[in-house]
């Protein structure tokens, strides 16, 4: 998608941010596995820098006070057909801070390494997913994942995103199997949603698809755009103009 975004990102906090159905009950495999690596679009960085310790340098806005955190959980979410364990996004290893300095991150900000978590009721952990720490530099609320089975092979999906300017946030689609949890690929690499939320459900195309809807500064239009799978992806199919 060929997008010009209202507001471009900097370097926030010392990072670079880039631009159910029913199921039957299973039992998750122990497994560990780290997020597939994909191309993607950077965004221009903005003028006003940030240090970092999330100080914007260019005024005399009050610096954040960080606090080391570990295994905070941001979101846990009860995993549809697996009875007894949740989804959660742990932040494993990072900081927390109350950031004054007004703007699109004023408020609370988690940063740090983020992992996806399969766990069940006793703590076990059944499977883990490392976020890529260049990718998922920011989350700043806690917030429920929102699951549907989005290509049609009886497992539940979600969707996970990043701020991405002030028209929406990019996305990326992940699935959780008996063997665990694994990103699911789709053409362009990450999908962006005029949405803010951070785990929101995309409108189902039956039986193996969805639509997402965005804003396009460039043509100053709303456009629709539809993936289906097809070859073990998610491959766009169509684009089409829509109202507001």
């Amino acid at each position: 998608m060929n997008l010009r975004l209202c507001v471009s990102v900097g370097a926030i906090l010392g990072f670079t941010l880039f631009t159910v159905t029913g199921c039957s009950s299973h039992t998750l495999n122990n497994t560990s596995t780290t997020a597939m690596s994909n191309n993607t679009t950077q965004i221009s960085v903005g003028t006003n820098a940030v240090n970092t310790h999330g100080n914007d340098t260019s005024t005399n806005n009050p610096q954040p006070k960080w606090t080391s955190i570990h295994d905070v959980v941001l979101a846990k979410t009860s995993l549809p057909g697996y009875s007894g364990q949740d989804l959660e996004l742990v932040d494993v290893k990072g900081k927390y801070a109350k950031n004054p300095i007004l703007g699109p991150f004023k408020g609370d900000n988690w940063t740090g390494q983020f992992q996806l978590r399969v766990v069940g009721s006793s703590g076990k952990v059944f499977s883990k997913l490392n976020l890529p720490s260049d990718r998922y530099t920011l989350f700043m609320r806690k917030f429920q994942f929102q699951f549907a089975d989005y290509n049609g092979d009886g497992n539940p999906d979600f969707t996970l995103g990043q701020y991405a300017g002030s028209n929406g946030n990019w996305y990326e689609l992940f699935t959780i199997t008996p063997k665990g949890i694994f990103q699911l690929q789709t053409e362009p690499s990450q999908l962006f949603v005029s949405d803010f939320t951070y785990s929101p459900v995309f409108q189902k195309v039956n039986p193996n698809g969805f639509k997402i809807k965005y804003y396009d500064n460039a043509k100053v239009k709303w456009f629709q755009a539809t993936y289906l799978w097809k070859n073990a992806k998610f491959q766009q199919s169509s684009v089409i103009r829509v109202n507001d």
